[in-house]
């Protein structure tokens, strides 16, 4: 079988060995290969249960990074900021 814009490199016994795919006809077949070669690599990675997310996400949560911000605020009224002389350096 012939298609246009694939074409197959052999070794010396004529076995395939790799693909080259004219992109700008198949770049969505492209695509939807690198994804699942995505989702072949992801799934030999550790799992996390829902709790451990659940939790990530409560510790990383945006009312918490508030309060950890008033908590530790510096006060900064009597910063003063010169814009030519931060231009300067």
């Amino acid at each position: 079988m012939n298609m246009t814009g694939i074409q197959y490199l052999t070794d010396e016994k004529g076995k395939r060995v790799a693909v080259q795919i004219d992109l700008e006809k198949y770049a969505k077949l492209w695509e939807d290969f690198e994804d699942a070669l995505l989702v072949k690599e992801r799934l030999k990675e550790p799992r996390s249960s829902l709790t451990t997310l659940e939790e990530a996400s409560e510790r990383y949560s945006f009312e918490n990074a508030l309060k950890f911000w008033n908590a530790h605020r510096v006060d900064l009224s009597g910063f003063t900021f010169n814009r030519d002389e931060a231009n300067e350096r």
